[in-house]
This record gives structure tokens, sequence and C-alpha cells, in this order.
């Protein structure tokens, strides 16, 4: 058999922006976990599947003997479907190294006794025998990155349990459909992480258990759902956390872990936010300055680009950009300084959800926008899209170019602001309007030199910001 040495805990690495790195060990803090208490065990037809003196070598036919009386999972619990979240075996892989972690005691009475690999085959190729005086159940292995790979954990009261791989955005399995709804978010107030997935709670498929782990990748809460629960739960954030991560757990679809939030940058937002968000309709002090700190949001795909027409100067500069989902939960977080470009790209799950970017003035407060609308994206404006819809025209030297939307210019509701983007994305140039100066929804720029593809926006007061067709000049 493969053998391997327990590790000392590792450090993991995060979801990004755009990227994910495999956490690789999630370690485990007793004393913050919220967990079913457990029933006093009574022997069923099956005895302890481990006895503390058994050592040495794992062999087949201790493990044939361990298997015998089935091998659990979260849909198919056996007698012990009250223990799930306990005593699932936690596998992920970062190329050649695999680390498995059960979330359960270990103590003399009560314990994971072996931890082993099994290929898609049958075949073990790697396994670990761990004792009660263990201070976790954890084990690493190194294994060919070819082969398909189920974890076992061998409880000796409570049987052997299996799972797969962790699911991830990147890495989902056989269930590239079905990442949204399983994907677990997490919410932060305060000493307070609501951990929550997006997804129906009924008898026959529900979340069976959320998790949260901190910046070491130690597991500082974990509760056990039922199906007349809501996929949520709140856990209180032990003090010398910084960074939480949400783990989801569904009886039919594996485990999936989501986005490591920030504690500080979450308490940022909380901070920027307390004294209101300003909006293109509600812009309260700052009515003259919208269209230099409207947070500009473009999608392509699964990636969210904001852009914020503001100068980054030392007494006046954009503090911060970051991206919230309609829930409110945090998607992504940039810090900036003046002499930054102030732009933020973001990854987000689902690229037909309504988020909002913001964008942090050092002066002029926080700024919230949506994603920029289109016909194709129009949100809850589906029967604004020609009314809004911005429309560009070159002169004939290319000199100039003329943005204007056929709809009214009334002191109640009226188009803000126009901006011209270059092929990158940039904003080349803006202009705010107003009812009295501009009867109509129209406004002519001077071009700069070799301006190539430009891109006309426009913005309203009550129905958010528009793109038009791309022209080249």
């Amino acid at each position: 058999m493969i053998r391997s040495k327990h590790l000392s805990r590792r450090r993991f690495v995060h979801w990004g922006s755009a990227t994910l790195a495999l956490i690789t060990f999630p370690g485990c803090a007793e004393e913050v976990i919220d967990e079913p208490p457990e029933n006093n065990y009574t022997p069923s037809t099956t005895p302890p599947m481990i006895e503390e003196e058994v050592g040495g070598e794992i062999t087949l036919e201790q493990i044939g003997e361990w298997e015998s009386a089935g091998v659990l999972s979260p849909n198919d619990p056996g007698e012990w479907g009250e223990k799930i979240i306990g005593h699932y075996p936690i596998m992920q892989r970062n190329q050649d190294q695999v680390t498995v972690f059960v979330p359960h005691p270990m103590d003399e009475e009560h314990y994971i006794g072996a931890i082993y690999l099994k290929d898609d085959s049958g075949m073990v190729v790697a396994s670990e025998r761990l004792s009660g005086t263990d201070e976790l159940a954890f084990a690493s292995f190194t294994v060919s990155e070819d082969i398909s790979l189920t974890a076992y954990s061998v409880c000796n009261l409570h049987q052997v349990w299996s799972a797969p791989e962790v699911r991830t955005v990147f890495n989902p399995g056989p269930w590239s459909e079905k990442i949204i709804g399983h994907m677990p978010r997490v919410l932060i107030q305060g000493d307070q992480a609501t951990v929550s997935a997006p997804h129906p709670m009924g008898e026959d498929h529900y979340i069976v258990g959320l998790y949260l782990t901190d910046q070491d990748g130690a597991m500082i809460g974990k509760t056990q759902l039922s199906p007349s629960d809501e996929a949520s739960y709140t856990f209180t954030i032990p003090e010398g956390t910084t960074e939480i991560q949400p783990w989801s757990l569904c009886d039919d679809h594996d485990l999936w872990v989501g986005q490591s939030v920030s504690l500080d940058e979450a308490e940022s937002t909380n901070l920027y936010e307390m004294s209101g968000v300003l909006t293109s309709d509600e812009p309260g002090q700052w009515g003259e300055k919208i269209a230099g700190h409207y947070p500009i949001a473009s999608i392509v795909d699964q990636i969210v680009s904001v852009r914020v027409s503001h100068p980054m100067e030392t007494d006046h500069y954009i503090e911060a950009i970051y991206l919230k989902d309609a829930e409110g939960h945090l998607l992504g977080f940039k810090s900036l300084s003046p002499g930054d470009d102030p732009s933020a790209s973001f990854f987000i799950v689902d690229q037909s959800a309504e988020c909002k970017a913001y964008a942090m003035c050092n002066l002029h407060e926080v700024w919230a926008a949506p994603i920029v609308r289109s016909g194709d994206r129009p949100g809850p404006w589906a029967d604004k899209v020609a009314s809004h819809t911005p429309i560009l025209e070159i002169s004939a030297d290319g000199l100039t170019a003329t943005v204007s939307v056929a709809h009214p210019m009334d002191d109640e509701h009226y188009i803000v602001a126009m901006y011209l983007s270059d092929s990158n994305g940039a904003v080349i140039a803006k202009k705010q309007l107003n009812p009295q100066d501009y009867p109509e929804a129209q406004y002519t720029f001077e071009l700069p030199d070799d301006s190539g593809t430009i891109t006309p926006w426009a913005l309203c007061d009550d129905h958010d910001l528009w793109i038009g067709a791309s022209v080249s000049t």
C-alpha cells in the first residue's frame, strides 16, 4: 500500500477574481463547530469498525471487512443520518498531491481509524491508518494525476463513508450544469458569517451541511441541515480570523467550495455604505458629479469589468472598487491608490445574475451601479431598450462623434450622462447633461487622434447605464 505521513497545517490558496487554487488542508477548531450531539452508541448487527489495538499496514482483507456492512454517503447514510457532516471525507487535489480531511473528533472512544483512496476501478491506491491519539483525521497522499479517485473514511463506531473530490466552479466534475445552485456564498455582518446556497430544500434533494473555514484552512464552523431547514446558517466568526471560505454539501451532488472573503474588505464595504449609497437617481449632495463617479460595469462571459471615469490624484481618488450580488454577497474587491487606473475585473459564477458595482471616492462617498444594460441584457427594462440605447454617428472628417438617445429630457426623467470608450474599454470622453441646458438627449464629442473603434454609453437617471453599437472611426 502507499503510505503517507501526517503534515502540519498548510495555508490554502484562495479563489481570486478569476482564478481558483486548491485548498490543501482544512483543519478543525472543535470549540466553534455546530454539530448535532452524538447519540450514545448502541451496538447493531455490525460491530465497531476498528479496534484501537489493531495497527500496522492496512490490508485489503481489513478494508473488505470494514466495507462489508456497506459504504455510507450523504444520499445513503444508513442508520447514521444525523452524523453525515462529521464523517464525510473532504478530498482535494493539487496535481499529484491529494489531501483528505474528516471533521470528526479524535479521542480514544470515538475516532477515524483509517483513510484510504480507490481509483474508478475500485482498486485501493493509497491508505493511512489513524488512531484516537491523532490530533486530526487527516492524511496526505501522492497519487497519479491521471486517475479518478474516491476517498473513504472509517469511523470506529459509524462505518465507512465515501466521497469524491471537492467540486469547484472551475472543476465541477460531472455537475457542470449544477454549479449555480450548489455554489455557497457568505455574507458578513460584524462577527457573524451567514453561509448559504441557492438550492431547493426537498425531501429527496437538499443541502445536507454547511461549513466555514478560515485563512489557514481550519474549519471554524459546520452544521447539518434537514430538508425542512433553509439552505443557510449563521456562524460566529472566531477572533483572529482574517478570511473565511464557505462550503456546501448536497445529498446528491457532492461537496462544493465557494469564494473566500477577506473580513477587512467586507468590513470596509459595510463602513462605506453606512451613510448610504449614491446612484444616478439619488446622488445626494453630489448631483453635479454623477458622470465622474458612476461605476461603468460591463460583462463578457463571466468577467465583470468596472471602470470609473475619475481622476486618481493625491487629494482626490477612488479608494476601492467592488462587486456585490443582489443579496449583498461580496464577489470581489480591489483597493486603489492615487496614480492607479480606476478599474477592476471580477469573476462571477452566474453571468445572468443582477450584480452591482461600487466605487468609493475619498471625497464624494460610495456610488453603485448595475451591470450595463443592452438589448441582449435589459434587466428589468425590456420595454425600454429602444428609448435608452445610444446611437453613435461619426462625422465625415472623423473628427467628431455625436451620441444621441431617443429619450425625453424632463426634470424628473432624463439622460444624465454620455460616454465614449475605446476598443480597450477605457473612457475617452464623457459629458454630464441636465434638462435645462440640453433639451435633447444628444452631445457631440471631439475625437482624439487614432480613436479606432469607439462605443457609446448613455446613463438614465431612472433606468441605468446603456451601451450602444460600436463604430470604427
